[in-house]
């Protein structure tokens, strides 16, 4: 029984991952592999993968060996790096999505596909970015929008590319939108969220494009002394000074005179001392500095075992050296699962300094 019970999940084609926060196994050779997946897990599994043909065909794949997957608020789209153990060969494949539990982590087309044999085995790598990935290789036409509304530039400038869905205000704006020659996709959408909502898009793991700029609501503690916290393996608090831009001038039109100056009052206290000049609006101007000063301060906080939060999440940290770091939300985070078992680092900013 427990034997047709591991080959029914395997057949189910949905490759599962890591078991009570260790590797599902070692590099060794495909016979061991298929061994060692057919006799030494059980119990549910962490992450469970599902990679697809073009045609939406499901690959039966062997559990991942490796996996690195990087979300950063930086970069709208998100990354990931898997290794599979080969027994056969395996067709070209073009999406792939990972869940945690019932939780969607990850979904992306696959930019490469690698096979490879060594002495050890055979073993393909696949990479792959996030459906956001389209947008930001597809060119925008050339047009200009009188009164634009999301739900219409959703229809032609997202929508075409498999996404499932825009989250925010779908209502018309009174503005006008000029696309010029060379703009993606991605630009026209975060140019009119920039715009008109004060926001940044970004793209869930489960394939919507979120604009509205809301915040979860739950909020992850980090706190070795509580067992009712999120323990930790290690912390680094940075402040980046290099980051802050105490004097940002603005000229509203290139040509024009430089009209206003937004400053950061906190850099000068610091004794941070760098201007800059920009062809933009005070309205830009304004999160341009707010852009710097969030980046000013970064914590790292690394965990043993799989991902608990997501961007833009809250986040407070108790340490017997550091003490309580608040007004903290998540920026970024990278997980890992290789030989030493799984981990995740979080990238942290402070909201408010």
């Amino acid at each position: 029984c427990y034997g047709e019970r591991r080959r029914r999940k395997f057949m189910d084609h949905c490759t599962k991952g890591t078991h009570n926060g260790r590797r599902t196994a070692s590099a060794q050779s495909p016979h061991c592999m298929a061994q060692l997946f057919n006799r030494r897990f059980a119990g549910d599994f962490a992450m469970n993968y599902c990679c697809y043909t073009v045609s939406g065909k499901k690959v039966a794949l062997l559990p991942p060996i490796s996996v690195q997957i990087n979300v950063h608020e930086d970069a709208p789209a998100d990354d990931m790096t898997v290794i599979f153990p080969l027994i056969e060969q395996v067709p070209k494949i073009a999406t792939i999505r990972v869940w945690n539990g019932e939780k969607p982590i990850f979904s992306g087309i696959i930019d490469e596909q690698i096979m490879g044999v060594t002495k050890n085995g055979a073993m393909l790598k696949l990479i792959a970015r996030s459906r956001a990935a389209l947008l930001l290789d597809n060119e925008a036409m050339p047009q200009e929008y009188h009164y634009p509304s999301l739900t219409q530039l959703y229809e032609r400038h997202v929508e075409p590319y498999g996404f499932c869905g825009f989250i925010g205000n779908g209502g018309t704006f009174d503005t006008k939108m000029t696309i010029t020659k060379g703009m993606s996709e991605w630009q026209v959408i975060e140019e009119f969220c920039v715009r008109c909502f004060g926001t940044i898009p970004f793209v869930t793991a489960d394939d919507y494009i979120d604009c509205s700029g809301a915040v979860p609501n739950e909020q992850l503690v980090f706190d070795n002394s509580d067992a009712s916290c999120i323990p930790y393996l290690s912390i680094l608090y940075r402040d980046k000074f290099y980051k802050r831009v105490s004097e940002l001038y603005i000229q509203p039109k290139l040509g024009q005179a430089y009209t206003s100056v937004v400053h950061d009052d906190q850099a000068h206290k610091l004794g941070v001392q760098r201007r800059r000049f920009v062809v933009s609006n005070n309205y830009r101007g304004t999160r341009m500095i707010d852009s710097a000063k969030r980046k000013a301060v970064e914590v790292t906080v690394v965990c043993a075992g799989g991902i608990c939060g997501s961007l833009k999440m809250p986040v407070v940290i108790s340490d017997a050296i550091l003490g309580t770091i608040d007004k903290l939300s998540i920026a970024g985070w990278t997980y890992t699962l290789n030989s030493n078992g799984e981990r995740c680092e979080y990238l942290l900013r402070k909201e408010d300094i």
